[in-house]
């Protein structure tokens, strides 16, 4: 696993890393034990979470907010769920400039990624060697859903869908830590600070109050109805009853942000559409993902497999670092492996075999 989020955290920091609001990529080092890896990453200041201890004005809020809003546009259009966006992966400079880095928990929200070697519907251990299904971590393909795991972000920032563990979450769930966060910044403190997933859920329905089942439907859990049953009527709050500061425009893009269902949150672009943003709202860079109309970014490695500590480390001296001899060595691998799965009669596994030894 943590070869994996490893290889998430380089992959996705270079697809992404061109915009101005997330943190840049320089360079990536490995180890002479090839057992660690090192990336020289844009120095910036500090991160959010210190200076919202300091206390920030109202303009730097919303300048903040923007920059987040925009940050959110480009990597839910590349079709990625961040998964962890919290005060802590925000860093800042003194200039107020904002970049949002770790990347590790990221996610393609893609219902049926292409990895290597193709589309394949059943797992096939021709293709991907010794590696395993992460049950916890796995697209469905045979009921279309995007199963993943809904313990990854920090539990302040977590929406009501992560709570309850539906198995379909996507990039709302970063929507609805932009509503925490910004209730934070005018706050000085987090929203909603529950000591466990019951906690957090109950603090949350004091100010959403009892979804009906309308929006609880396209929250895919079985536990969804008997949790919220088991913490009993709640009636729906204010929200300023937890954000005592802002004005109306702000007020109405968190409440926008913080809706139960992830149906109805707004989404990054409509977020910088709001009026709340207008000082700063520039639809020119505003910009999508170049993957957005190609189906969003898709990694080498299947991100729904969980592969072997040598593939991530393989595929990172391969692509990222450009290491020939590696390169070679899989690009003989796949044509060989495309050839068994082809049926070809000419291939047998023991020149498989001999390429791997070769390589």
């Amino acid at each position: 696993m943590d070869a994996k989020r490893t290889y998430r955290e380089i992959m996705y920091h270079l697809h992404l890393c061109d915009h101005p609001n997330i943190v840049s990529l320089h360079d990536v080092i490995p180890s002479r034990n090839d057992l660690d890896i090192y990336l020289v990453l844009e120095e910036m200041d500090t991160d959010l979470s210190q200076v919202i201890n300091s206390g920030l004005q109202p303009i730097h809020i919303q300048y903040i907010t923007w920059q987040l809003a925009r940050a959110l546009k480009y990597i839910h259009s590349g079709h990625v769920v961040h998964r962890d966006l919290k005060p802590q992966n925000i860093l800042i400079n003194s200039q107020s400039n904002i970049r949002i880095c770790d990347f590790g928990m990221a996610r393609s929200t893609r219902s049926h990624e292409i990895d290597l070697y193709g589309p394949t519907r059943k797992f096939d251990t021709l293709v991907h060697g010794k590696s395993t299904i992460y049950t916890g971590d796995i697209t469905n393909d045979d009921e279309g859903g995007n199963v993943i795991t809904s313990y990854c972000s920090s539990r302040w920032y977590r929406s009501p869908e992560q709570l309850v563990n539906a198995k379909n979450y996507g990039t709302p769930i970063d929507i609805w830590a932009l509503g925490c966060i910004i209730g934070e910044m005018i706050e000085r403190k987090p929203l909603f600070s529950g000591t466990c997933s019951l906690s957090q859920l109950t603090l949350i329905l004091h100010i959403t109050g009892r979804p009906p089942d309308s929006d609880l439907e396209p929250i895919l859990s079985p536990y969804v109805v008997p949790i919220l049953e088991g913490l009993g009527k709640s009636t729906q709050g204010n929200l300023r009853d937890i954000i005592h500061g802002g004005t109306v425009e702000l007020h109405d893009l968190v409440r926008l942000c913080l809706q139960f269902s992830p149906d109805k949150r707004i989404t990054a672009t409509e977020a910088l559409d709001h009026p709340y943003l207008g000082n700063f709202h520039n639809p020119d860079t505003e910009v999508s993902h170049n993957s957005a109309t190609e189906g969003g970014i898709s990694l080498a490695l299947n991100d729904r497999i969980q592969h072997t500590v040598s593939s991530y480390r393989d595929r990172i001296y391969a692509d990222v670092l450009g290491v020939k001899r590696i390169a070679d060595q899989l690009n003989r691998s796949r044509r060989v492996k495309m050839e068994l799965l082809r049926g070809s009669s000419a291939v047998s596994f023991a020149r498989m075999d001999a390429a791997k030894i070769n390589g």
